[in-house]
């Protein structure tokens, strides 16, 4: 990494570290703890809108970082309004959208190289590893549209996690941009799985300081990750 990027990475792990700490001192202020990390993605955001962009593949990743951004405000910051709760079926959908739009940008990126052999095959296993009990745990648990929405969901994600793995063998990105890209996309797929949790699993609605650290340590990073990507000269080889 070069000066620019390591200190963007370490702000955002104090960052990180200030969450953290914050969520067992506010663990029953949602509203002002939604609103602290909301402002942590809204920084990528802006810091994706000022970062150049020198070939389409940098335009893609700054699209990707500013869908989550979206998603984020129905799914972090519309919640810390008194009008509106995280649990309102209109803030789930929208901010489930938002994601959707991100992961089908980062798979759009993924999917450069595309090749499908063996390798391809063995990256599917730890991606099984982590929605299989999620899914046992949670599908009998949602009923209605948003089973079917929750199922749409889950492939979309796992798809994203499985070719961010196998972006590493493919071939098309430099080798640090590629393990950057599957690092990111294993750890939103492990973040998405606590916030899928916090969304379906009885007694999870309200603030659990465990759960909430499982899903910004991984989330954080994650996004970390593919800015750093972003302020990359050249992502392709």
């Amino acid at each position: 990494m070069n000066q620019i990027q390591r200190t963007v990475f370490i702000m955002l792990m104090v960052d990180l570290c200030g969450i953290l700490y914050l969520q067992h001192l506010l663990a029953d202020n949602f509203a002002i703890m939604g609103v602290v990390l909301y402002m942590v993605i809204l920084s990528l955001a802006a810091g994706s809108l000022m970062a150049p962009r020198p070939s389409r593949l940098h335009r893609i990743v700054g699209l990707a970082i500013l869908f989550i951004a979206v998603g984020d405000f129905f799914l972090v910051f519309l919640g810390t309004l008194p009008m509106f709760t995280k649990d309102d079926l209109f803030v789930k959908v929208f901010g489930m959208i938002g994601f959707i739009c991100a992961y089908s940008t980062l798979i759009w990126l993924f999917t450069r190289g595309f090749a499908f052999g063996k390798p391809d095959l063995l990256m599917l296993l730890p991606v099984f590893v982590v929605i299989s009990p999620v899914l046992y745990v949670l599908l009998p648990l949602i009923k209605g549209p948003m089973f079917y929405f929750a199922i749409f969901f889950t492939f979309i994600v796992s798809f994203m996690a499985w070719n961010g793995l196998c972006v590493i063998h493919r071939g098309f990105y430099t080798r640090k941009v590629a393990v950057r890209f599957a690092m990111a996309g294993f750890l939103m797929l492990l973040s998405d799985m606590g916030v899928a949790f916090v969304m379906f699993y009885p007694g999870m609605q309200t603030n659990v300081p465990w759960l909430e650290n499982e899903i910004w340590i991984t989330y954080v990073p994650a996004w970390t990750l593919v800015f750093i990507n972003l302020l990359e000269e050249r992502l392709a080889n």
